[in-house]
């Protein structure tokens, strides 16, 4: 909606949509990885138990690795033209952008996502199934990605 492309509603759509098809999604490619006895799916995580204070570390780390990915993209898809393979180039450029934040920022995972995070909590972590029920999960995984979105 900043750049006038997309209407408040698109966004919450498109955010709802996201967060709805990974806990959907999420389980079922679970369920095939156990099945088909592959490696088990990793994730972002920050062990809350063990690392309450080092919360602020954890916001400080998805914060900047947030604010860093949506300036490559915005970047990559709107300040940058490669012509014929536009397509190919931006994607795998930002790829080597989200590894390369993943590699740099490893306090939190980091996830950069608040879906991935979530659907990875939710199904990933334990057996319980259920949401995170710490603030620490929401302030490291919610509200950084959203300040940095926003910066």
């Amino acid at each position: 909606w900043y750049l006038g492309k997309v209407s408040y509603t698109e966004a919450f759509v498109r955010v709802a949509a996201q967060l709805g098809g990974g806990l959907i999604s999420f389980p079922l490619y679970h369920a095939i990885s156990n099945a088909m006895d592959l490696e088990p799916f990793g994730g972002p995580e920050f062990n809350i138990p063990d690392d309450t204070k080092h919360a602020t570390e954890a916001f400080l780390s998805e914060y900047v690795a947030t604010m860093l990915l949506m300036f490559t993209i915005y970047i990559l898809n709107w300040e940058m033209n490669f012509g014929t393979y536009h397509y190919l180039i931006k994607q795998s450029l930002t790829a080597i952008a989200i590894r390369s934040l993943i590699e740099g920022f490893p306090t939190a995972g980091p996830a950069m996502n608040p879906m991935l995070a979530t659907a990875w909590d939710v199904f990933g972590v334990g057996s319980t199934f259920e949401y995170p029920s710490d603030f620490q999960h929401y302030f490291v995984y919610w509200i950084a990605p959203w300040m940095a979105a926003i910066t």
